[in-house]
């Protein structure tokens, strides 16, 4: 049994901590699996690796501009929210992000395990791998579809020295990397059973990619790393 539950517009936040509660729930054997369905209002958002956590460059130009002197993070952040642009920081993984109507977020609380056909050990992890993979699957077939012809993986330069695999779904076009989705799947082990929680979106609308011009995604300056969605994909 899988239940489908549409949220409507919810603060992402709140939408995460739900997330938990029923991961707890589902780690319990108290309910079944469950997807929660969103979009979320307009929100900057950084992770966990500081790294990566960069406001665009034009961004600090509009506020130093805007503020007539040198201006600081505090300052950016006033900006935004001046801007009706939320700014959240959460101990998830990644780097800077942003959440926008427009983006459709499932957030999958299942059973690990029995949605992968394999055991789940501290020993032996792999059907945690081969659940991402199948949401990786699950979006690069729900691109094509639609006529969106995406990569699973793509590999850059980050900079001179490292090289980084990407793991989500992207369009190579015009030799930049065109970001069309993100996931963000957490797997923890409840008293019962390993659990998925979290989740993954579809760039859907122009207005939902928007608002990226506010950060650097994941770390990397536009001409490197850019997002586009189905729409202006496929017109």
């Amino acid at each position: 049994v899988l239940h489908w539950v549409d949220l409507g517009q919810e603060p992402y936040q709140d939408v995460y901590e739900m997330s938990k509660r029923l991961h707890n729930r589902r780690g319990r054997d108290e309910i079944a699996d469950v997807i929660l369905s969103v979009e979320h209002p307009t929100e900057v958002n950084f992770g966990s690796m500081e790294q990566d956590n960069q406001f665009s460059d034009d961004l600090w130009d509009s506020v130093r501009s805007y503020a007539g002197r040198d201006v600081d993070e505090d300052d950016v952040i006033a900006y935004l929210n001046e801007n009706g642009v939320r700014f959240s920081k959460m101990r998830r993984g990644g780097g800077a992000t942003v959440l926008a109507p427009g983006q459709f977020f499932y957030h999958p609380i299942v059973d690990i395990e029995k949605t992968v056909g394999k055991p789940v050990t501290e020993q032996d992890m792999t059907a945690v791998g081969e659940y991402k993979h199948l949401i990786d699957q699950v979006m690069k077939q729900s691109l094509e579809d639609l006529g969106v012809e995406a990569l699973r993986t793509v590999r850059t330069g980050y900079n001179e020295d490292v090289e980084r695999e990407r793991r989500d779904i992207w369009l190579e076009k015009d030799q930049t990397s065109y970001k069309l989705g993100s996931k963000g799947i957490i797997v923890r082990k409840g008293e019962s059973a390993y659990v998925s929680y979290n989740g993954f979106c579809l760039y859907a609308t122009s207005n939902g990619v928007e608002p990226f011009k506010y950060v650097k995604p994941c770390g990397y300056d536009h001409e490197e790393l850019s997002v586009t969605s189905i729409e202006q994909e496929t017109g």
